[in-house]
C-alpha cells in the first residue's frame, strides 16, 4: 500500500485508521515516483528533528509519551500549526490527541480521546481548532483548556459521513481534513469526501464556500467549481485560500469572493498533502509519496526544498535529508519550517543556514 492509497482512507495525512492493517501497510510501502530535482534553496537549509523518536512506523507500543523533545513519542502525526510564541500544536492522529511542543521543547497533551485528528489551526487569541476526521466534526480547545465541538457530528467511522449545511451539530461533514482561520475569525475546512470547502462562521453556522460535491478539477465560482478529495488548506494574509487534493499534483486557489482557479498542475504523478504560505507569494507543500518538501513559486514552478526522495529519517542538508510520508507543514514566526513526518513519528524543522 502506497501513501497515495492511504489518502483514500484518511483525510489530510498519509495515515491508516486503527484496525485497517497499519503495521502491514507500513511494511509494504515503496519508494514512490522519482524525486523532484532539488532547487537552489535545498543547499542553504538544514533539516533537524525537534521532537519524537523511537522505532519507525506505527505500532502498539512506545508511541505515546509526553516529555522533553526526543523523549516524547508520537503515532502518525499528521498536521501542525505554530502560535505566535513559537508553540507548535500537533494533530497526533493514531494517538487521538492534540499535542503541544512548548518553545523550550517540552511536549504535553492538551486534548485526548479523539478518534483521529487530521487538521489543526491556532487563533491569535490562543484557541486551537482541529478536525476530528473519523468523527466528522470540528472542535476547539479554549484558552481555559476545555474541549468543545463547534460543528458536525453523527456516526463515527469511515463511510459514515454525510453532507448538510446548518448550525453547529446539525451540520454534517465527511472526513474533514485541513483547517484554517480567516482574518474575520471564520473557519475554512477541506471537507474531503464531500469534495467541498466549508465555512464555519463565528456564530457556528456551517455553509459551503466552494465546490459542488462532485469530484473533479473544474475552475469557476463557488459551487460551480469542483474539487477531488481536498485535504490540505492554507490561508494567506489577503484571505486567499490554497488547497491540495488527494492523489493529485495540483494546487487550487480560492479568492476571497469564492472564485476557484488552478495555480499549479503537473502530470508527473504524485500526491501533495500539507500546504503553507511561504515568504508571501510562494507555497510550501509536502509530497507524501515522494517524501519531499517542495516550494511552488508564484510562477507555478515546483522544486524540492528538502528530502532526497529516499525513505528515511536522516537529518542534515536539505538535499541529503530524508523523510517518510511527510504530511503537515507550517511556518513559525522566525521563518523556520516545521513538518509532521508521519511515518517517522517525528516533528522535523527546516532552518535556513
Amino acid at each position: 500500500m502506497t501513501p497515495k492509497t492511504r489518502f483514500a482512507a484518511v483525510a489530510v495525512a498519509v495515515v491508516a485508521l486503527a484496525g485497517t492493517g497499519a503495521v502491514g501497510a507500513w511494511a509494504a510501502l515503496d519508494d514512490g515516483p522519482p524525486s523532484l530535482k532539488a532547487g537552489m534553496g535545498a543547499e542553504s537549509v538544514t533539516v533537524g528533528t525537534i521532537a519524537g523518536g523511537g522505532s519507525l512506523g506505527p505500532g502498539p507500543e512506545g508511541t505515546f509519551k509526553d516529555g522533553r523533545a526526543s523523549e516524547a513519542r508520537f503515532n502518525e502525526p499528521t498536521a501542525l500549526a505554530v502560535a505566535s510564541d513559537g508553540s507548535i500544536f500537533v494533530a497526533d492522529f493514531a494517538n487521538g490527541a492534540i499535542r503541544r511542543i512548548q518553545p523550550d521543547g517540552l511536549v504535553t497533551t492538551i486534548a485526548a480521546g479523539l478518534t483521529g485528528p487530521t487538521g489543526v489551526a491556532v487563533s491569535g487569541s490562543g484557541e486551537v481548532f482541529f478536525t476530528d476526521a473519523p468523527a466528522n466534526r470540528v472542535g476547539v480547545i479554549g484558552a481555559d483548556g476545555k474541549v468543545r465541538f463547534v460543528a458536525g457530528g453523527g456516526p463515527v467511522g469511515l463511510g459514515t459521513g454525510s453532507f448538510a449545511d446548518g448550525a453547529g451539530e446539525n451540520a454534517r461533514f465527511s472526513l474533514p481534513a485541513g483547517i484554517g482561520i480567516t482574518s474575520r475569525g471564520e473557519l475554512l475546512i477541506a471537507d474531503k469526501d464531500n469534495h467541498r470547502i466549508r465555512r464555519v462562521s463565528r456564530e457556528g453556522i456551517v455553509s459551503t464556500f466552494a465546490g459542488g460535491g462532485t469530484p473533479g478539477g473544474t475552475d469557476g465560482a463557488g459551487g460551480q467549481a469542483s474539487f477531488s478529495f481536498p485535504v490540505g488548506l492554507a490561508i494567506d494574509g489577503d484571505d486567499n485560500v490554497f488547497v491540495t487534493e488527494q492523489g493529485q499534483l495540483r494546487v487550487r486557489k480560492i479568492s476571497r469572493d469564492g472564485q476557484v482557479t488552478t495555480v499549479f498542475n503537473s502530470n508527473e504523478g504524485s500526491s501533495l498533502a500539507g500546504i503553507a504560505i511561504w515568504k508571501g507569494d510562494s507555497l510550501l507543500v509536502t509530497d507524501a509519496e515522494r517524501s519531499q518538501v517542495l516550494i511552488i513559486s508564484s510562477k507555478g514552478v515546483a522544486t524540492a526544498l528538502a528530502g532526497s526522495g529516499s525513505l528515511g529519517a536522516e537529518d542534515g542538508k536539505g538535499s541529503l535529508a530524508s523523510f517518510h510520508g511527510p504530511t503537515g507543514v507550517a511556518v513559525g514566526p522566525d521563518g523556520s519550517i516545521y513538518v509532521a513526518d508521519s511515518f517517522n513519528n517525528r516533528i522535523r524543522r527546516i532552518s535556513e543556514n
